[in-house]
């Protein structure tokens, strides 16, 4: 598998927490869920990108 260098983790994190957050809020006001699925919805968010640590792909080593 390959992975990304320090700064395309970096932008990565950023483009996934505003694409995710974005879509959580549309997402949100539009089926009008409870706070305990909202949390739900975030802990999976989560849960997504430290699999994507666990398994390398995001590198946040100073070497490229």
């Amino acid at each position: 598998m390959n992975k990304l260098g320090r700064k395309a983790s970096i932008y990565f994190i950023g483009a996934y927490g505003t694409i995710t957050l974005l879509l959580r809020f549309y997402y949100e006001s539009t089926h009008q869920v409870s706070y305990l699925f909202s949390i739900l919805i975030g802990v999976i968010a989560l849960s997504v990108l430290l699999i994507l640590v666990k398994l390398k792909f995001l590198n946040f080593n100073d070497s490229e």
